[in-house]
């Protein structure tokens, strides 16, 4: 499909850091679409719009690996400056914020983790919004392992 639309570098870009082998493992899948989201967002800008309004219903999907996928990907957008330029960062933020009450852990996780993307993608707008930036208050007491917080930069938690 990418291919067809044009997108050939974007195929290559995944291809090169193993995106599409991450995607066939079903315990690193969201890792491939995380890898895919942020070739689109180099490479395809444009081209987001759609997919980002097709793919927040889904973040209430009854099953979980179609809420892990569109997490996933979202979560990969907000590391890239292209989300303000296409006016596409509150809706990001919103749908992301809204994730923090999931059944799924990887979920939260990376719903976190794309909260805490929004200082390498938008560093302007870290602190610009209260209350999405207590994620230090949003992962108190959720078991993610080893004290690391996936991704998350140190300078969000303070």
């Amino acid at each position: 499909m990418l291919v067809r639309a044009g997108n050939d570098d974007v195929v290559r870009d995944v291809a090169n850091s193993g995106g599409w082998e991450l995607m066939e493992i079903p315990e690193r899948h969201h890792d491939g679409i995380a890898l895919l989201a942020g070739a689109m967002a180099r490479l395809c800008g444009p081209r987001l719009p759609p997919i980002v309004r097709s793919l927040i219903p889904e973040l209430g999907s009854v099953f979980e690996c179609q809420r892990v996928t569109s997490a996933a990907f979202l979560a990969e957008l907000l590391n890239h400056r292209v989300v303000n330029d296409l006016l596409l960062l509150e809706p990001l933020l919103d749908a992301l914020t809204a994730l923090e009450k999931d059944s799924c852990l990887l979920v939260r996780v990376l719903a976190l983790r794309g909260l805490g993307n929004v200082a390498s993608g938008s560093p302007e707008q870290v602190g610009a919004a209260p209350g999405i930036w207590d994620l230090e208050g949003k992962v108190e007491g959720q078991d993610i392992g080893n004290g690391f917080l996936l991704g998350i930069p140190p300078k969000i938690l303070g």
